[in-house]
């Protein structure tokens, strides 16, 4: 009363808001109310730039690892490049390289074994496998070890996959093969003959056999091991922890300053044990200890350098 009204007549105005639920900020909506009632599953306004931060914060993720996966082919096509000029350079300093670029944290358990020397004799470097981070990283730490791989991995990485298949360090093979030999004995002939096209270097096995981000990993299949056992070739086991967090696959993720901590085992010698099984079950224990060693992030040493102390790059005349 006594106010005037400035614009449309009052029998035309709009009807004021409906009241809402204290402390919820109702979003206008032309559609009917959902059923049970206005607060059944209501979007806050509140709620929204939440959501809005979480797809741009997935768009940069996924940006962010496609984008480090195409530099990393990009490192392995200028690889590829100068081979017909006669220069060569190893994909353990590429992963190297590609590591710094991350800003990665090196350091090592002070427990850890003296490394063998993988130029001077054939070594199976037994590895936890953890994502496609584990090529990357296992290669720079074990200066450019050659790798056993299923051929579907030429669809993730195709030019690192060439440019290894090319040099002799990525061995490829079809897991759903059957081999009237055996398992163990096709394996066993398949890493001699493949190490004849890189001999100036030891293998990495990825012992479970498939990726996996259990806390303690899958236990080691003991094909691999036997295999080694059948050749007579040492065995030691290098686990390093954070893998899935340089290079995750399963949610696009890419570490940044990620701190990886490796621990290497004691060798074993096949020589020193009557049967492959007795060597397999030796192998096996000192998976789990140098697991829970490596995992324990206790008493570490920093490094410098992605490459593990001791291990040699392989020799140039030889590439």
């Amino acid at each position: 009363a006594g106010l005037v009204s400035i614009g449309r007549p009052r029998s035309a105005r709009r009807a004021p808001p409906a009241p809402h639920a204290p402390g919820r900020l109702a979003m206008a909506s032309t559609s009917s109310p959902p059923a049970g009632g206005e607060d059944a599953s209501p979007m806050s306004v509140a709620e929204t730039p939440k959501a809005e931060a979480g797809t741009l914060k997935k768009l940069v993720n996924y940006g962010m690892f496609f984008g480090y996966l195409a530099y990393v082919q990009a490192a392995c096509l200028q690889a590829l490049a100068i081979i017909p000029l006669g220069a060569s350079v190893t994909h353990g300093a590429i992963a190297a390289h590609c590591l710094n670029v991350l800003r990665t944290r090196f350091t090592h358990s002070r427990n850890s074994s003296p490394i063998l020397d993988d130029t001077s004799r054939p070594v199976v470097f037994l590895s936890n496998h953890r994502s496609w981070g584990d090529f990357i990283v296992d290669s720079a730490i074990l200066n450019g070890a050659s790798f056993v791989a299923r051929r579907m991995v030429i669809w993730a990485v195709p030019v690192s996959a060439l440019w290894g298949w090319l040099r002799g360090w990525l061995w490829l093979f079809d897991r759903r093969a059957k081999h009237k030999e055996g398992a163990v004995t096709w394996m066993a002939n398949f890493i001699k003959s493949s190490h004849q096209n890189f001999p100036g270097k030891g293998v990495v096995l990825y012992a479970e056999g498939t990726r996996s981000l259990e806390p303690n990993g899958l236990p080691p299949r003991p094909g691999g091991i036997a295999a080694a056992y059948q050749l007579g070739w040492p065995v030691q086991c290098i686990i390093t922890t954070n893998k899935e967090h340089i290079l995750g696959e399963r949610n696009f993720e890419l570490g940044i300053g990620t701190h990886i901590n490796t621990c290497i085992s004691e060798p074993v010698y096949p020589e020193k044990y009557q049967s492959a099984d007795a060597f397999v079950e030796a192998t096996i224990e000192i998976w789990h200890k140098t697991w829970a060693e490596a995992y324990s992030m206790k008493d570490m040493v920093e490094r410098d350098t992605a490459a593990l102390p001791g291990i040699r790059p392989l020799a140039m005349s030889k590439m």
